[in-house]
């Protein structure tokens, strides 16, 4: 029988594109999957499917995380997982899109019109993009698309939910002042944006499943009575700025004590120079902001300890002038103040090989009266 199932999913793999031995992989890791398959070969899987509700379809990377959100969301609500590419060696951009055409044509042996409604988790979450885009080029577009966990940089015109959690590093809402802005420069259809209290690896746990349900059924339900989300973002606007990967070039200069008291508000002037051959629109349409965060240990502790828009427009080789005030941890000890620009919603300018400014400080007591010794000192002993 196994053969038989290898034979099988080895030609199912080339026709849609994929390598014979990754998807021999997927069926090896979805093998304990728990749900009902269409055949022995089907990377689909089926949950709650006595429901009478419209079909939804979820990404993960497991099948807790599966199990968990369709036993939360009820078993009126039939639930088909399937899995990304998590932990498969090989993987690539080309290889989730075949896969995401081989999903799409066990989802229509399942359903076949829609509305479909369609999400995934983290990197599955990719997976449901391209399966929405191919049906998009089949004049179906999705009823939803939910993204958890990952914003996805290229255009959509149909409607999207967005989830990230509270904190967290891949937070959007913890990495960036205004995300909004970035992600209006993608997606153009009805979009809304949803805050999770829970930690990323945590989302489907047992203490915060049922919350995410909650929240995703509020936004299922909005999307098949075609009302408008409770957590709409504004609508589209077409004067928003893409800015090319070229554009992420600046010079970043400002001083900063050696020694500072905990809790201690500061004012930096800091000159930002646009070194690209990108003329830089004001913040509104650009994106572009200025943050600064607290490091510790080459980690940062302290996110947005400061973010401001740019107050002009920018051109090659100008530079405008900010003054910022952030507060000093209340820890003892070495620190950075690191300050860097970002296209809000989309990246950091860091992620482009543009090195953020790294200021180092001791934070201590009796900083003050150190800094003051040392200005004294240096009057005193002006060779030195």
């Amino acid at each position: 029988m196994l053969s038989q199932e290898l034979s099988h999913a080895q030609r199912a793999a080339i026709s849609s594109g994929i390598p014979a031995d990754i998807f021999s992989k997927l069926l090896q890791y979805t093998s304990a999957w728990q749900g009902n398959r269409l055949r022995a070969d089907a990377l689909l899987f089926a949950y709650n499917t006595l429901g009478s509700q419209t079909p939804l379809f979820w990404g993960a990377q497991g099948e807790e995380e599966v199990a968990n959100l369709a036993r939360a969301l009820g078993p009126d609500q039939p639930v088909y997982g399937f899995r990304s590419l998590y932990l498969i060696d090989g993987k690539n951009d080309n290889y989730s899109h075949a896969l995401a055409q081989h999903y799409l044509k066990e989802l229509q042996e399942i359903q076949h019109a829609g509305p479909y409604l369609l999400g995934g988790f983290c990197e599955a979450a990719k997976i449901a993009f391209s399966i929405a885009q191919q049906l998009h080029q089949q004049q179906q577009e999705p009823s939803l698309l939910c993204l958890v966990e990952k914003f996805i940089p290229q255009q959509y015109s149909g409607r999207l939910s967005l989830f990230f959690c509270q904190d967290g590093r891949r937070s959007a809402y913890q990495n960036y002042q205004c995300p909004e802005i970035g992600w209006r420069k993608y997606y153009h259809g009805a979009l809304s944006g949803t805050r999770l209290q829970a930690k990323h690896k945590k989302i489907f746990n047992d203490a915060f499943i049922n919350d995410f349900a909650e929240r995703l059924k509020e936004e299922l339900h909005c999307a098949k009575a075609s009302h408008p989300s409770a957590n709409s973002i504004e609508p589209p606007r077409y004067d928003l700025q893409l800015l090319p990967r070229s554009a992420y070039q600046c010079e970043l200069r400002a001083g900063l004590a050696r020694g500072l008291t905990p809790n201690q508000n500061i004012s930096l002037n800091i000159q930002i120079r646009n070194t690209s051959e990108t003329t830089w629109q004001t913040s509104a349409n650009s994106g572009i902001f200025l943050h600064a965060h607290w490091r510790r240990q080459d980690k940062v502790r302290i996110w947005r300890a400061a973010s401001i828009a740019l107050p002009c427009a920018l051109p090659p080789d100008a530079t405008v002038s900010i003054d910022i005030t952030v507060t000093t941890p209340s820890r003892l000890g070495r620190w950075t103040l690191e300050l860097g620009l970002s296209d809000e919603g989309i990246c950091h300018f860091k992620d482009h090989d543009c090195a953020p400014l790294a200021l180092p400080t001791t934070i201590m007591y009796g900083a003050n009266l150190w800094q003051k010794t040392q200005s004294l000192f240096k009057d005193t002993n002006p060779h030195d």
